[in-house]
């Protein structure tokens, strides 16, 4: 297994989808920008897997087959899951912004929706860190650790 975390922050992706060939063509994607992904088309084979091999993030379909977004995202709550959760899915983007909101109070960390069809470029956007979730930092902050240490900077002016 791939223990590298690159500049996405994702070690290993687990993609949930029932259409075999779009998680697979999302798995490719991922693939590429060196992130290692698994496709599951089933809940029950991806809650299986969820434990062992703990996921830094989880692209999830809202249309399951015999389940749903809503059902995993149980599942997800009751193993008290810390990655990241990106749903996917052809449905209006208002329905995919209600199921995020599900995740939300469900104490899950919600990435944007990302609705299909996407490209490359969408995968990659959503994944990059999003400034607004930075966390703000007061000059102090960041000069005081480096002061205890015996660095100090110096402008080029």
């Amino acid at each position: 297994m791939n223990t590298q975390v690159n500049e996405y922050g994702v070690r290993l992706a687990f993609v949930l989808d029932d259409e075999a060939r779009l998680g697979l063509a999302l798995c490719k994607m991922l693939g590429t920008i060196g992130i290692e992904a698994r496709q599951f088309v089933d809940h029950d084979s991806f809650l299986g897997q969820l434990d062992p091999c703990n996921p830094d993030l989880v692209f999830l379909d809202l249309a399951l087959g015999e389940s749903d977004a809503i059902d995993i995202i149980h599942q997800l709550e009751r193993r008290k899951f810390q990655g990241r959760v990106m749903l996917i899915s052809g449905r209006d983007m208002e329905t995919l912004l209600e199921v995020e909101q599900v995740g939300k109070a469900h104490g899950l960390h919600m990435l944007p929706s990302l609705p299909k069809p996407f490209r490359m470029a969408d995968v990659k956007e959503c994944l990059l860190p999003s400034p607004a979730l930075q966390p703000d930092l007061e000059d102090d902050d960041l000069f005081e650790p480096l002061q205890k240490i015996g660095l100090t900077l110096r402008s080029k002016a």
